[in-house]
């Protein structure tokens, strides 16, 4: 038996498209096929009410422990039940860029508030989950596929969420910047976007600036590359800029620590600056970044 005649089992299914599938939810009443099914590695969304996982968590949504049992005993099947970090369907991350894009308040803050460029907005396929009320970022790995989705709300504690359970490995975002020569790492995605929207090949570690690139194995991606580093402005940063810098001399074919302006620092309260704190001073990012080494 296959992933997706467990779940017809359940659900009226039809093709949608590639290896999705669609049909009506069985957790909520509705008349517009909204549950989703990839055929491929099992994962199913619901854009009505919200809920998604792997096919454990169908079953167990589903009340069928009948099923559930026989499906761990066929090995097969087994890995999908056991553990969930398949492939994000690109269903869920065109929804959600499409949810942001409707969205006029939305859409508003990222544009105006978090100073990304539309361009950036459709190329990185930014998005909003209304659900959980956070905006989202897509995750690829160096093969195309979709591994997470960070979930993003400053005024939510915690700020930021991964997709779900199995999908929150650190990784570099976005990972296509490594394929140019001169990349620079910040903290966090909004601010990586903000670089990227002003022209700034950035990138940023998904777990933080104290994530370890050495541990990770992500040194080897900036070998001969010419990098900066601009960590946010507080102790945090200057201690894990430090040590990356350590890290990466002898691999890039350089490397600085670049610092943000006096005249921006004093102008910040407790003295602490990120890349949107100087952008929203007036700071030209892409000046300061330029400037000779």
């Amino acid at each position: 038996m296959t992933l997706l005649e467990i779940y017809q089992k359940h659900v009226k299914l039809q093709k949608a498209m590639g290896d999705e599938w669609k049909g009506l939810c069985p957790f909520h009443v509705e008349n517009t096929p909204s549950f989703f099914v990839n055929s491929r590695n099992g994962f199913f969304y619901c854009f009505g009410c919200g809920r998604s996982g792997g096919i454990r968590k169908f079953l167990e949504l589903s009340g069928d422990s009948t099923e559930l049992n026989e499906i761990e005993r066929d090995e097969r099947l087994k890995s999908y039940v056991v553990t969930f970090s398949e492939p994000i369907s690109p269903v869920v991350v065109q929804q959600l860029h499409k949810n942001l894009l409707n969205d006029i308040y939305q859409l508003e803050y990222v544009l105006r508030k978090r100073f990304l460029s539309m361009f950036v907005v459709k190329k990185f396929l930014v998005g909003y989950d209304p659900e959980a009320d956070r905006i989202s970022f897509p995750i690829k790995s160096r093969s195309g596929d979709f591994v997470n989705i960070k979930l993003h709300n400053s005024k939510k504690d915690p700020k930021s969420l991964s997709w779900s359970k199995g999908h929150g490995k650190p990784r570099l975002y976005p990972i296509s910047a490594t394929l140019k020569n001169e990349i620079v790492i910040c903290e966090g995605e909004f601010d990586c976007l903000a670089l990227h929207s002003r022209g700034i090949n950035a990138i940023t570690s998904t777990a933080g600036a104290n994530q370890p690139f050495k541990e990770n194995g992500w040194l080897e991606f900036f070998a001969g590359h010419s990098v900066t580093i601009l960590f946010d402005y507080d102790e945090a940063g200057f201690e894990a800029g430090a040590k990356l810098a350590d890290q990466l001399t002898g691999i890039a074919r350089r490397v600085r620590i670049l610092r943000y302006p006096a005249w921006a620092i004093d102008h910040v309260e407790g003295k602490k600056m990120d890349v949107t704190d100087f952008i929203k001073l007036g700071g030209n990012v892409k000046q300061l970044i330029e400037e000779k080494w």
